[in-house]
């Protein structure tokens, strides 16, 4: 399966199946809550249908880019998994420098996501070519922001009760 459960023993196939299924639709709503908070931004009066609205607007952007992080999650998966059978030090290397591209798309990712939906005209190689140059020309910051996503992600992954205390707090 695409993922593991987030538990620390053997990964539950029921919690791997249900992790999978929802990972395509979980973009749409994500896409969908950045159009909203782009609205609270700029101070724009809204109702509870606005959010739906926006899950209709930016379906064909979240689709594709759904589809594409989860076929390079599946790839990158295999190819780890593959390049672990062989037992030669070439097979480490192999496999660190898939890790490396994995974090590099990570980061573009990251970046990218604010920026897709809101293109006038959106296309993913555009949203991707703008998170590069926003990449190179701020690197400090970039860098910045991954070790404090990471930071975040690591704390609410090995503490549960921070999940919740973050998502009260913010």
């Amino acid at each position: 399966f695409l993922f593991y459960s987030a538990t620390y023993s053997e990964p539950s196939i029921l919690i791997s199946i249900i992790n999978t299924v929802l990972a395509l639709p979980a973009v749409f709503f994500l896409f969908a809550l950045y159009a909203v908070l782009y609205d609270c931004r700029q101070s724009i009066a809204l109702k509870f249908s606005t959010y739906f609205k926006y899950l209709r607007d930016t379906w064909k952007q979240a689709l594709t880019f759904g589809v594409i992080n989860i076929v390079f999650l599946l790839l990158v998966g295999w190819n780890l998994g593959f390049y672990a059978q062989f037992e030669a030090a070439w097979a480490v290397i192999v496999q660190y420098i898939f890790l490396s591209i994995s974090l590099l798309w990570l980061i573009l990712q990251i970046i990218m996501l604010p920026l897709y939906p809101r293109l006038e005209n959106p296309q993913f190689k555009l949203a991707l070519k703008n998170a590069g140059a926003i990449f190179a020309g701020y690197l400090i910051p970039v860098f910045a922001l991954v070790i404090w996503t990471g930071l975040f992600v690591v704390l609410t992954a090995r503490f549960h009760f921070l999940v919740m205390l973050f998502s009260i707090s913010f």
